[in-house]
Order: structure tokens, then sequence, then C-alpha cells
């Protein structure tokens, strides 16, 4: 085999492996292409603003054994301590970026009541 015969195949093997990475970009195009999807349709979804404190409570439901209390927001390690001591079972959640804590009767009211500017937002 000659030096030319090895760089071709160089070249060959580094060209099957840019065709292999375009293959998913190529089924992408063609998925917007057939769906007949423009930038306009997906339009400027506006993000949402985080809260400075917001909680919510996990609805009830007959499969839920233990409903959680989560409070998140941009003040929530500035207030780490005071949910930590307040409520005895809270954990950070990383998945939702949130105190957990197992929800108990009226404690909207003692949410509201440590924290009287939070927000309550549905789950």
């Amino acid at each position: 085999m000659t030096d030319f015969d090895n760089k071709l195949g160089d070249i060959d093997n580094k060209l099957n492996l840019i065709i292999n990475k375009m293959i998913p970009l190529i089924d992408i195009l063609q998925i917007i292409i057939k769906n007949n999807i423009s930038k306009e349709s997906l339009g400027d979804s506006p993000k949402k603003e985080i809260p400075e404190l917001a909680f919510k409570i996990e609805p009830f439901s007959e499969n839920i054994v233990r409903r959680n209390v989560y409070i998140y927001g941009k003040k929530t390690f500035e207030n780490k301590d005071l949910i930590k001591n307040t409520f005895s079972n809270a954990t950070w959640n990383k998945e939702n970026n949130s105190w957990s804590f197992e929800y108990k009767f009226n404690i909207e009211e003692e949410i509201k009541n440590l924290f009287p500017n939070i927000i309550h937002e549905n789950f």
C-alpha cells in the first residue's frame, strides 16, 4: 500500500465520521421541513421570571401518600437557615431548585406568617 492509499483511506474515514455526525441533524431538518415549522411559529416565548420567594403544594391525589411543599426563588439561599429550622424535615431538592418538606394541615398560614411577601403558586 502506498502513502497515497493511506492518505486516501484516512480521508475516507474522516468523511464517514462527518457523515455519521450529520445524519441526526439532517433528520431534524427533514422533520422541520415536513411539519412546516418556521422560526415565527416557534416565537420568542417569554422566559418565566423567577420570584424572590414562592411556594407550591403538591395537589392531593390518591396515588400520593406524602404531599410535599416546595419553597423556591431567588432568596432561598439567604433564608435557608430559617427554612431548615422552622420546617424540621426540609431538604434541598436539586431537581426543583427548592426546599422540600412534608405537607401538614395549615402549612400555608405558617409559611405566610414566616414570609409575608411570599407568593403562593399553583402546582
